[in-house]
């Protein structure tokens, strides 16, 4: 025995994925001698739905970790780029004791895309399945002196996978067994 029940439910309409490659040219504000670590956060922080698409826009916080070189900074660039330079932090003391120092640059890097959903219209709910920055990165170096990396560009791909939903009423089939009378019936 089967009866049907009217509810509210989240009705999946469709899942998509893209891919957004960016690309960004950075200046250090110490050297790099040798390249640690990268890290990504990616945040999508607002879409927009329209027929068979969705919009977003987010933005990446990426990290570049790495080491300078031991030595005086007054060895680290030309006599024209150090002239006018009152200070260096940390002091050249301080960075002639140690065997480089790990430092980090962060970018925030703001981005845009779309994925077509068949089905989807404004109105339905978005939700955010993937936004991540996975192994395909590339850094280019653009910029050199004395063998530490002054000026970069990084190249990396954003995957973004999207489900839209729908808040509908739809009828669903409660069967219940042979020995059972359904609940809250009266019966006929």
């Amino acid at each position: 025995m089967s009866h049907p029940t009217l509810i509210k439910a989240d009705v999946v309409i469709g899942e998509g994925k893209t891919q957004i490659l960016i690309e960004k040219q950075f200046k250090l504000k110490w050297p790099l001698k040798k390249m640690v670590d990268e890290q990504f956060d990616v945040d999508i922080f607002h879409t927009e739905v329209c027929t068979d698409k969705v919009l977003f826009n987010g933005e990446v916080q990426k990290n570049l970790i790495y080491k300078t070189p031991f030595e005086k900074p007054h060895n680290w660039r030309t006599e024209e780029e150090t002239e006018g330079e009152a200070r260096h932090w940390p002091p050249p003391e301080m960075i002639e004791q140690q065997d480089g120092l790990v430092v980090f640059h962060e970018e925030v890097i703001q981005f845009a895309g779309f994925v077509n959903i068949k089905g989807a219209r404004a109105g339905d709910d978005v939700q955010i399945i993937e936004a991540l920055v996975k192994d395909c990165t590339v850094f280019i170096s653009t910029k050199e002196h004395k063998g530490l990396i002054w000026e970069g560009k990084q190249k990396f791909i954003v995957d973004v996978v999207i489900k839209v939903t729908r808040h509908e009423q739809i009828y669903v089939e409660q069967k219940f067994p042979p020995d059972k009378k359904p609940p809250y019936r009266e019966e006929e």
